[in-house]
């Protein structure tokens, strides 16, 4: 899974942390899940296309 490897990618796997970490604290109920799940998938695809899979 590409999710894995992009937090420790240098420098792109730290700045998708923090906005993953802000959006953490920001919202709530759904809306907050809604966007956990979409950079959840994001840091997937974006993985992928990283590693070359």
């Amino acid at each position: 899974m590409g999710y894995g490897f992009v937090d420790t990618n240098g420098w792109v796997g730290v700045g998708l942390g923090l906005w993953r970490f802000l959006l953490l604290w920001y919202g709530s109920g759904l809306v907050r899940l809604g966007v956990n799940w979409a950079w959840l998938v994001w840091d997937g695809l974006f993985g992928m296309l990283v590693l070359g899979f």
